[in-house]
């Protein structure tokens, strides 16, 4: 609804946790973007824990990586459904920055492993990502993302059963990185690029756009503009 109305958005200030996963999240990205090196001591004084649990599964990415592969860091990625085949590309994106007529996104690591299989990596720094985070096998940004960079790297599996990707959301503790992950196969990123494409034309047309309350409301950054809460407004004043 808020894209398919054309919904003006309002940005919120980010929360503690929000700031500390940043935070923890740069610390990821420049120690990945070392590939074992040593990193700043500004990077490894943020966390010395968490730097090193980073740099251990890291390590073992490094190891488990193609040679002269393809290594990814915080790459911006952009899919659209097309005709005869889809289309992806890799991007520069800005965090939450949407591109017009495309679906986008940005993923934190990316490799392709030694057997061919994509590994996208997504990592998580909650207190409570365990508990009420998305599973991996039901995350729609582990599925976008494994589609989008399976397009743009042409990396495709000879029939439906074959596992193409894997999507793992690490969860970081300075007690440990729990993983859950996820291996997708090439008729799971073909049923999710019918889904997407039906979306995008829900979006197009904007028929039947009309929004309703529910536990996606939490998430959206448009509800100061939005129909349904006005509705509810009217209902409770009513």
């Amino acid at each position: 609804a808020p894209w398919a109305l054309g919904l003006p958005e309002a940005e919120e200030a980010p929360g503690e946790w929000a700031v500390f996963g940043r935070r923890m999240h740069l610390l990821a990205q420049g120690i990945a973007e070392r590939q074992g090196e040593a990193i700043p001591d500004f990077l490894a004084s943020e966390d010395e824990h968490i730097t090193v649990l980073i740099q251990h599964a890291i390590h073992i990415d490094d190891v488990n990586c193609k040679q002269d592969g393809v290594w990814l860091v915080e790459q911006g990625v952009a899919w659209r459904p097309g005709f005869p085949d889809d289309d992806a590309k890799l991007v520069q994106r800005e965090p939450g920055e949407r591109l017009r007529g495309w679906f986008s996104g940005t993923v934190d690591l990316a490799y392709v492993r030694a057997d061919g299989v994509l590994v996208v990596v997504d990592w998580k720094f909650g207190p409570r990502e365990h508990i009420n985070g998305e599973p991996a096998q039901d995350s729609c940004q582990g599925f976008f993302l494994a589609l989008a960079l399976c397009t743009a790297l042409e990396i495709r599996g000879s029939a439906a059963g074959v596992i193409v990707a894997r999507f793992e959301r690490r969860m970081v503790r300075e007690d440990g990185i729990e993983v859950d992950g996820h291996d997708i196969t090439q008729g799971e990123l073909d049923a999710w690029a019918k889904t997407l494409a039906g979306l995008a034309r829900r979006i197009d047309s904007a028929e039947g756009a009309s929004p309703k309350l529910s536990a996606a409301c939490g998430k959206c950054k448009a509800k100061q503009g939005c129909p349904a809460w006005d509705a509810l407004e009217a209902a409770i004043f009513g």
